[in-house]
């Protein structure tokens, strides 16, 4: 079956044994992957429970999701989105803003979505080292440097 991953950039793992997917129809339902490659636009995907193409054809429009056990650790800074998701937001000078609610893929931008401690919501481009601090795991923690005027009520 192939996969298209809702952001761009995203590839699977190697080593993934396991798929968990979950749609109306379908329920949540754990697969064994057989074989994975890549294709023009996402994955090619073959599970030894599915046998057909009726079989797959079941699970069109499922989300597709590994456990977090089988990812192998991230390298350097990278991080995996679950991972930033619930995090604590601090500017520069260390005040506390909210919490990450999300990333959101924007397309050409990704967003971080930060559910402030005003009881709002607001997003911030993620530029690496502009906008986008640090993430520090270790805290759960991200540090961010707002742009001037972005925000209303700065």
């Amino acid at each position: 079956m192939r996969v298209v991953p809702g952001a761009a950039g995203i590839s699977m793992p190697e080593g993934i044994e396991k798929v968990r997917m979950t749609s109306p129809r379908i329920g949540e339902r754990l697969f064994t992957v057989d074989k994975i490659r890549p294709v023009h636009d996402g994955l090619l995907l073959t599970l030894k429970e599915i046998n057909d193409r009726d079989q797959a054809r079941e699970l069109s429009g499922s989300i597709l999701a590994v456990d977090a056990a089988s990812l192998p650790p991230p390298v350097g800074d990278e991080f995996y989105v679950y991972e930033i998701e619930g995090a604590q937001v601090f500017d520069e000078s260390g005040k506390r803003i909210g919490v990450v609610k999300a990333l959101v893929d924007n397309n050409g931008q990704d967003l971080l979505e930060i559910k402030t401690d005003n009881a709002g919501e607001q997003l911030l481009p993620w530029v690496e080292g502009e906008t986008v601090i640090r993430f520090d795991r270790d805290a759960n923690a991200i540090v961010i440097r707002p742009i001037p005027g972005l925000w209303e009520d700065e």
